[in-house]
Formats: structure tokens, sequence, C-alpha cells
């Protein structure tokens, strides 16, 4: 078996078909086919399913790629090492993080280490869903809040200080009590206010829960009620005064931002040069 072969057949699987493996590869979508279809007989079982519109894993492909990949990602990482300690970055870093947070921070960083590295390139899938690292293919993922993933690493890249704001017509009792105030909630992030121990939750009105850290700001720039937003998102609101600070009545601590990396293997350099621009870019602020 041919090690090309191997990691041709790991394109096909995480890009879904043969014509996405040979754009990805530079090669004829043909040749993707005849190879794979070497690479069955060499093993002696078919590892895809082909139909018209899609392809997908048989239950025997399944278990050979879950044995075989990592065993091929971990060749090509140590031979890219070893040819790349004096040489150019190069490569392909998957990376994932929260929607806001990865617009905002992660990709401006990211494309500035781009231009720094030309032979480097980066898959970058931006979600609030917490990706499985080893399902997803994903190299590093960027987390705001303390990580509870099991089997991975864990870097710590800086704090994200959270503020407790309003829209500036919004009337609020003085001294400020949430009981019976609306509040507008965050449900994922690392500091959210339906986080609070339960003895600390008063009789607030939810008018909008929300996973999405933007909506929420949308929401609470519309006047929908107070909310906890990260100092970063809600700096140029507070600056145009759309939204005002008011006093938290509780403890606001700011929230971790990690950087998660598969255990068990050293992370090759390209994923290592990514992990240090993203360090530098949350160093001293979040």
């Amino acid at each position: 078996m041919d090690l090309d072969d191997l990691e041709l057949l790991l394109r096909v699987v995480d890009l879904g078909s043969f014509a996405a493996a040979a754009r990805a590869t530079g090669v004829d979508p043909s040749l993707v086919s005849r190879r794979v279809s070497a690479l069955e007989a060499a093993v002696g079982a078919r590892l895809l399913h082909r139909t018209t519109r899609a392809l997908s894993l048989t239950e025997a492909g399944r278990a050979w790629v879950d044995r075989v990949g990592p065993a091929v990602r971990a060749i090509r990482d140590a031979h890219d090492e070893l040819l790349s300690s004096e040489a150019a970055v190069r490569g392909t870093v998957r990376v994932a993080a929260p929607g806001a947070l990865g617009r905002r921070r992660v990709a401006p960083a990211l494309c500035a280490l781009l231009h720094a590295h030309p032979e480097l390139d980066v898959d970058l899938r931006l979600s609030d869903l917490r990706l499985d690292l080893a399902e997803g293919g994903v190299d590093l993922a960027v987390r705001v809040g303390e990580p509870r993933d099991p089997g991975v690493v864990v870097r710590r890249l800086g704090l994200s200080p959270q503020v407790f704001v309003a829209a500036p017509g919004l009337p609020l009792p003085d001294p400020l009590t949430l009981e019976g105030l609306p509040v507008v909630l965050r449900i994922e992030g690392g500091a959210r206010l339906d986080a609070l121990p339960s003895g600390q939750r008063p009789g607030w009105r939810v008018r909008l829960a929300a996973d999405d850290v933007e909506a929420a700001a949308d929401a609470i720039e519309r006047g929908l009620g107070v909310g906890m937003l990260p100092a970063w998102l809600a700096e140029e609101a507070l600056a145009a005064g759309r939204l005002r600070r008011v006093p938290a009545p509780f403890a606001v601590p700011p929230a971790p931002i990690v950087a998660l990396l598969p255990a068990g293997r050293q992370a090759p350099r390209r994923v290592r040069v990514v992990l240090e621009a993203l360090a530098a870019e949350f160093a001293g602020r979040g």
C-alpha cells in the first residue's frame, strides 16, 4: 500500500467526494477513483459505498479508517516535521472556533499569519457547537469557558472579561436588582447568567435566550433586557452609546479562553505555529 493512496482515501472521506478530493490534491477525479479502487483491492475489502449522489464508508471502511487514519497522519506529520525544521511552514491546519470570537479575533489573527507564511493554509470552521476534535478532524479548537472535552491537551490563551450592560433607554431600578427584570441570556460561552449558582438566581424574566453571543448582544441593544457580554464584543457599542454599563449585582469573573489539541501525539510544526499566533493575539487582553 502506498502512503499517498492512504492519504488520498482519508482526503476523500474528509471532503465527501472524489471531485472535492481531486480539487484539493490537484489530480483528475478519475485517477482518485482508480487509486481508491486499487487500495481496496490491496486491502481485500470494499471501503466506500458509492452512489451517484454521495460517498460513505462501509462498516469495514469505518473500522479500517479509525485504525489506520491516525497512523497515516502521524507518519506524514513526522515526515513534514523532519523536512520543515529549516524550511517554510507548510500544510493545512484545521481550526474550530466560536462564531463571534472566530470572526472578530481568530480570523484576523490567522489572516496575518497566512500572509507571513505563504505555504500555510487554514481550514477555519466557525460554530458555537462544540465539535469533537477527533470526529471533526480538527487540529486545534478555540473555546471560551472551562473545557469539558475528554482526552485533549489544553493550552490557556487568555481571559475574556465580561461586562453587565443594558440599552440606554431601558429603565432600571436603583439600586439595581434583577428581581422581575427582563433579561437576555446566553446559553453558551464561559460566563453566563444562567450559570450562576441556584441560590444567586433571582426571579428574572427571560425575554430571549440565545446560543449565539452576537444575537444576545443585538437583543440587549434593542432594549429587550439586561445581559452579560464579553468586553471585546461590547466595547464598540459602549463607545457609540448604544449600550451602557450597569452595576452587576454579583461578581462577574472573566471567562478563560483556551485552545484544545488532540492528545496522544505531538502537534505538527504548522499547528504549533498557529497556536502561538493565537496565544499572542489573546495575551494580555480578552
